[in-house]
């Protein structure tokens, strides 16, 4: 080989171009969770109580960005009163049956039987548990909330964070869960860890609404939570505070 030749091949072995380099890795965002300081910025009751129970029911769940915490915690602040509260409340008056619930679901006489009058104090319990077995029973309730027998609306009405409701609702988060039976799941939506892990459960598993929080469409993760778009506008603006707060 010529010297020209050698000093042409080194020439040319020294302008081919090596490997790209490796672009850096892109560290991945880390998750949101709920902390005892959130919770207290957002008002809502024992702050520390809830926040550990609610943190390892939202990272089991994959409710662990900001969009998707901030609608999930707008959503269950919005149905209990800020975590005051996790029994559904059916103090419902007369022109309030007449407005939230359509015929099919209750009459006009059973609205104006069974609704609380002007001037009347709060529903007691028996009149509350008369008013859910006609809203949450009959043939509606039979083919939306599998309630099947007699006395279904009282006794499976809504318990826990995202209120479920219904033997149906109920029969699914006894067998999620591995509970004994059907009475051990009111008592297990009570107590706050079983409150959050349902909560939790139902927002991502049941009702997917880890995918409205994803394209922001609180309408449609209202609907899934709550059968309609009743409260969304105080759930929005709850949403809205969760994020600032979360920052």
């Amino acid at each position: 080989m010529s010297f020209s030749a050698g000093l042409l091949r080194l020439l040319a072995a020294w302008l081919r171009p090596g490997p790209a380099p490796t672009p850096p890795r892109a560290e991945a965002a880390p998750d949101i969770s709920v902390t005892s300081a959130l919770l207290r910025a957002l008002g809502t009751g024992d702050p520390e109580g809830w926040a550990a129970a609610l943190a390892p029911a939202c990272a089991r769940f994959e409710i662990n960005t900001k969009p998707r915490l901030a609608m999930f915690l707008a959503n269950v602040i919005h149905e209990t009163g800020g975590f005051r509260t996790l029994t559904e409340n059916l103090n419902y008056s007369v022109s309030a049956l007449l407005t939230t619930f359509g015929r099919h679901r209750i009459s006009t006489e059973d609205a104006l039987r069974l609704g609380r009058k002007p001037g009347q104090g709060a529903l007691n319990a028996a009149q509350q548990a008369a008013l859910a077995d006609v809203l949450y029973g009959g043939e509606w309730g039979r083919k939306n909330l599998g309630n099947t027998q007699p006395g279904d609306g009282a006794r499976f009405r809504g318990y826990g964070l995202i209120q479920a409701t219904g033997r149906g609702m109920w029969d699914k988060l006894r067998a999620a869960f591995a509970l004994p039976d059907l009475d051990s799941v009111r008592a297990w939506l009570l107590t706050k860890e079983g409150a959050a892990l349902s909560a939790a459960w139902i927002w991502a598993v049941e009702k997917q609404c880890n995918a409205c929080a994803d394209v922001g469409d609180m309408a449609g993760a209202r609907r899934r939570v709550n059968g309609g778009t009743i409260g969304l506008e105080e759930v929005t603006a709850r949403y809205r505070e969760v994020l600032r707060a979360l920052g």
